[in-house]
This record gives C-alpha cells, structure tokens and sequence, in this order.
C-alpha cells in the first residue's frame, strides 16, 4: 500500500471510530468510493471483477448483519468495518463491497421500516442549509403501489448500485457538487408530515383563477426590455374566488391546493392565514406574486401549513424567464435566487417551484437528486410542452409525482387566443404517465381541477 493510501486509510479509520450511526459509516465508505471512482468504476463495468464485488458484498451483509443492535452504530459494527479495510488488499474495492454490504444487511435487519430509518438518521440536524458536497442524504423509495391505486402499471425504480452508480447505495447516496444552494428542510418536513398525516395516496386541487392575459394589470410593469410588477386587476375577485376554492377542497378531502404562478394578491398569504369560513386544506401553494424584499425585487411563491399555528415558507423564483409576444422579448427583472429547498419528512417529501425553475438544468438535476415524493410547480406560461421533458428526467431517476399548475388558459389576442392547459401531471407509470387538461369551451373560471394519484384521475370539478 502507497504512503498516500495508507494515510487515507487511517483517516477513514479515525472516522469511522468517531462515527454515530450506518449513515456517518456509509458516507465515509462512499466518500472512499467516489475519491476512488475510475477503480470503482472499473470493478462495475467489468464482469469478472464485478462477480467478485458482489459476491464480496453478500458475505459482509451476513456478518455486518451480526453486528446490527440497534439503529446507531454499534462497537461490534464499528470494528467490522475497519478490520474489513484494514485487511484488504483493495481498500477502495472492499469500502465498496462493504458499502453494499451494510446497505443490503440494513434492508434484511429492517425490513418494514427500512424506507424511514436512513430518512430518520439523516434528520440530526433539523436544517442542513446548505447541502454541502458529499454529505449523506436519503434516496430510498416508498411503496408506490398504494399511491397510485395497485400494483400493475407502475414504472421500475431506477437502479442505484449497478453501472456508474459508484457513490451510492439502495437508501443513501452523497450529495455531488451542485451550483445551487440547497436546503435539506427536516423543520419543514415535519410541517408536510403532519399536515399529510397517515396519507398514502395523495388528492391536489389545482385552482386557475384566470381566463385570460386580460385579468393582469401590465401597466407599469415594462420598462425598456424589462419587465416586473405585474399585477392583477380585481385583487379582490382574485381572492375571493382562491378562498372559494379552499372551501371546495375541504370537501372535496383535497390535502393540497395549488395556484398559478403571479395569482396572488398582496393580501393572498395573510387572507389564507386567516380564513375561517369552511376550514382549510392541510396545504396551499400560493403560486405567488412579484414582490420587493429588502431591497430586492423578487418572484415569491408560499407554502401554507394550515391549522392553529400557520406555517409559511417561501421559495423564489431561480430560472431565467423571457417573455416573447410580437417578435419582441422581455426579460423578468427579479434578483434570481440560488435557493433550492426540500421539505424533507420521514414519510413525504416535496418540492415547490416557480415555472421557468422547471426548465433550468441544474435544478431539475437537483430535484432529480433529492427524490421527492412530490414536485409541485406553480406556473404561467403560454406552453407546457417543455414541462414535460423535465418530468420525464425527475420522473425517471425518483420516481416522484410531479404536479404543473398553469394560468391563464388563453393567451395573446382574444380574439385568435393561445389555449394552454391549466394543469399538466406527470407519474411514475409505464402506460399513460402523462395527463393534462384544458377547460371545456362552455366552462369559465375560476377554472378547478382535482387530481387523484390513487384513481390515476384528473377531472374538472
């Protein structure tokens, strides 16, 4: 062994002999994994030598399983792993095989609560703000088959461990470099878990106030190639029309209402706080409004906990939009954060975001990353079909629900108007993953649509 490697072993060492629980163990043996990737890499794509890890990885699991006494990290444990690298001819090899090993002995010694426990270890701290590059988090799936009503049409789990996952294990991955600032919210999470409660599948109404471009006030709102501060022009039937439907969720047994991106009133936040008349839904996405905070000019969406001690949490606008009519473009003047931010709970996860967010490369890459249960994105925009593409990509790597609410329906001149859908919803399923729905021509807004994962329905109420 090179004096380099073994200086690296001894630090892992150390590590490991300060470690608390699995979670502090395995991010050691992946941080091991990814310093060594092409090593790692190569033992993958090669068969002969990836018969050997495994076969490796299943013998650890036995003896890793032995080890197990509780959900921290016991001292038998502790010494099983550093014997194992101390002894090995590979070290970053064996911190692999190791790796799956533990992982593969977590699933066996957990089996029912395997999905929660790494999401519970990864919960010490209340607020990680920011994620930082190779810091632990969860990727374990949940049993969607109660979500979307049974087992059959369900797409298949993306693989963790095979190819270049090198970094990784079934439940637990570390967190790779990212140009966002990214906040795993465990504050937030308990908000999302007890609003939600012992939900499995998952009812949203979508609430599209506007028929059209001609319910926004743009005056003032352009100047030069720029725009901001556009506003509705009948703030109170805004409002009034967002409360009636807060009402309708109640009844309708809706957990989560969402709005259209810039449907909110100055007023909008405070009035949910506040409502009384017919309860509220345990969550409303306000899609937000243009607004100016401490100097800055902002695109703020909030999320509402609902019930005796309101809970708000904001997100702003990250992705660059332009707005183009007439072959004239216009950029939207707000100061774009870099805050990305995931209500992380033991048995939900979500992400809220604004629009054109949904389009920028690096924050699907990073919702795809964190695997959320839920992708919720308050939109408004005269397409959707870019939409799309990113569902797929989050879709396909987190197997998330991902929810676009979109306003106004018609765009552009009344009388030649653009028609969009109001409501675009991608799910974890091979067939017919994809719905979207547009108002009938005899309906007039507020336009209300109630999506159901467990029916797999999204009809117009």
């Amino acid at each position: 062994m090179s004096e380099d490697a073994a200086t690296e072993l001894d630090r892992a060492v150390d590590r490991i002999q300060k470690a608390e629980d699995v979670v502090d163990l395995l991010a050691v043996l992946l941080g091991i994994c990814r310093r060594h990737s092409s090593e790692v890499l190569a033992a993958n794509q090669d068969p002969d030598k990836w018969d050997q890890l495994w076969d490796h990885a299943v013998q650890l699991e036995k003896k890793a399983t032995e080890t197990f006494t509780s959900r921290g990290l016991s001292e038998q444990t502790r010494d099983f792993a550093i014997g194992t690298l101390r002894n090995a001819v590979d070290f970053p090899i064996a911190a692999r095989a190791l790796a799956l090993g533990i992982d593969m002995a977590m699933q066996s010694h957990y089996p029912k609560t395997y999905s929660t426990v790494y999401r519970q270890l990864c919960a010490k701290e209340p607020i990680r703000d920011p994620l930082r590059e190779d810091d632990p988090y969860p990727t374990t799936s949940v049993d969607l088959a109660p979500m979307f009503g049974g087992k059959h049409g369900l797409s298949s789990p993306q693989s963790r461990n095979a190819g270049t996952a090198f970094d990784r294990v079934d439940g637990l991955a570390l967190w790779p470099a990212c140009p966002l600032h990214v906040i795993y919210d465990t504050v937030a999470g308990v908000s999302l878990d007890q609003a939600l409660g012992q939900r499995q599948d998952i009812d949203i109404l979508a609430v599209s106030p506007n028929g059209s471009t001609s319910d926004f006030d743009f005056s003032g709102a352009f100047n030069g190639k720029k725009f901001f501060g556009i506003k509705m022009k009948d703030a109170n039937r805004q409002d009034g029309d967002v409360q009636n439907a807060l009402g309708v969720a109640v009844r309708k047994g809706a957990a989560i209402v969402v709005t259209p991106e810039l449907s909110s009133t100055t007023d909008t936040v405070r009035l949910i706080n506040h409502s009384t008349a017919g309860g509220l839904p345990p969550i409303v996405i306000a899609g937000g409004s243009h607004v100016r905070v401490n100097g800055k000019r902002l695109n703020r969406l909030s999320t509402i906990y609902s019930g005796p001690t309101p809970v708000v949490v904001n997100h702003d606008k990250i992705g660059k939009y332009v707005f183009s009519l007439g072959g004239q473009n216009w950029t939207e003047d707000i100061h774009r954060s870099t805050v990305l931010r995931i209500h992380a709970g033991t048995n939900w996860s979500m992400i809220p975001l604004i629009c054109a967010d949904f389009l920028e490369a690096s924050v699907v890459d990073a919702v795809a990353n964190l695997c959320p249960r839920l992708v919720l994105v308050a939109s408004m925009s005269s397409k959707t079909g870019d939409f799309e593409k990113s569902m797929g990509a989050v879709i396909k790597k987190s197997q998330a629900l991902v929810v676009v609410v979109n306003g106004p329906h018609e765009w552009g001149d009344p009388t030649a108007p653009v028609k969009v859908p109001i409501v675009v919803v991608g799910m974890p399923l091979d067939k017919s993953w994809i719905r979207r729905l547009s108002p009938r021509k005899s309906a007039r807004p507020p336009y209300l649509v109630l999506f159901s994962s467990r029916k797999r329905s999204v009809r117009s109420v």
